[in-house]
């Protein structure tokens, strides 16, 4: 069973990545530095599939197109928060790392609770609160993420795999 990481508000990038680890080429290195000044084994205690659960702003500060991208890295696949900042947002999509807003879903939610997710609704199994999952932007923004970021969706059209 999956399990929920919780963060508060306000959840920068700096957090999310340090600026030390931001020259990092090799994509799978940036997940073992992920919310490393705060979680240094952050890493570690993650498993494919668990998922993060933040309050208000999360994403904001410097525009790292890292900072998504490591919390991918990490075998993180969906981030539920009250409100995202619009860069961290925008990055997001870019590399198909799913969000939701939504402030219920925070506040009846701890650290630690199982949660399942199939393609219509987020469990919280440990308290039964359930979740219709619902992208926080247009459709477009499910193509993209369906396709696991903005450039695999563009060689897939330019492949004729797909179309917008």
């Amino acid at each position: 069973m999956n399990k929920i990481i919780k963060f508060g508000d306000n959840i920068d990038t700096d957090t999310i990545i340090p600026g030390q680890y931001c020259n990092i080429l090799e994509n799978e290195s940036l997940g073992k530095y992920c919310m490393h000044n705060v979680y240094k084994d952050f890493y570690k205690q993650v498993k494919q599939g668990d998922v993060i659960i933040a309050g208000e702003n999360f994403g904001c500060g410097s525009s790292r197109e890292m900072a998504p991208l490591a919390i991918k890295e990490t075998g993180i696949e969906l981030i539920i928060a009250k409100s995202f900042s619009r860069i961290f947002m925008r990055n997001a999509i870019n590399i198909g790392l799913q969000l939701i807003q939504d402030e219920k879903f925070y506040e009846l939610s701890k650290n630690g609770d199982e949660i399942s997710i199939n393609d219509m609704y987020i469990k919280n199994v440990t308290n039964g609160l359930e979740l219709e999952f619902k992208h926080i932007t247009n459709p477009v923004y499910k193509k993209i993420s369906g396709a696991g970021g903005i450039m695999q969706l563009a060689k897939k059209i330019i492949n004729g795999e797909t179309e917008i």
